[in-house]
């Protein structure tokens, strides 16, 4: 076989990069399983140092989770049933920056956000049907939007999520 061959390679193979970002991911309301599963895999993937997840972990279907996580649960440390208002007081005392991803009046693309200069993040998206509560919007310090081409107006949390993080920790290691 030739070197120059594109090959997938199996999980034994690939390298772990134990690279943690001081960012932290916070659930608002988001109670399907499958998309609390993918934004924990989604989080590993990009650093993420801790997620919390206001809905009760026996709410969720552990089967779902476990198999959208691949296995990730308590790789990452999670707290599950949180007061999010209480945890973004929280971490506004930890001198977290609160980031938002939502539209509103005051909204920014969040790819033209340049996010290197804070150092450590909260980064919150909300539940499925109804997006991040508005107690909790009034506590953010930025709200960011994923510009949208097509016809529709919203997107999937855990798509989202992934998108915001990606552009953030991009941004973080530059």
């Amino acid at each position: 076989m030739s070197t120059d061959t594109n090959i997938q390679l199996d999980y034994s193979s690939h390298r772990r990069n134990t690279l943690k970002h001081h960012v932290s991911v916070v659930l608002d309301g988001v109670s399907q399983s499958a998309n609390v599963g993918g934004i924990i895999r989604t989080a590993d993937a990009l650093g993420v140092e801790k997620i919390y997840v206001s809905t009760q972990h026996n709410q969720l279907s552990a089967t779902i989770l476990k198999k959208t996580s691949r296995g990730l649960i308590g790789k990452i440390p999670s707290e599950f049933g949180c007061d999010t208002l209480a945890v973004v007081k929280h971490l506004k005392a930890e001198a977290y920056t609160i980031v938002a991803v939502e539209i509103t009046n005051k909204s920014k693309e969040v790819s033209l956000i340049d996010f290197s200069p804070y150092h450590r993040i909260a980064l919150i998206v909300g539940a499925e049907d109804g997006g991040i509560s508005p107690e909790i919007l009034q506590e953010v310090d930025i709200t960011a939007h994923i510009n949208m081409l097509g016809y529709g107006s919203s997107m999937n949390v855990g798509v989202a999520l992934g998108i915001a993080l990606y552009h953030i920790t991009q941004d973080l290691q530059s």
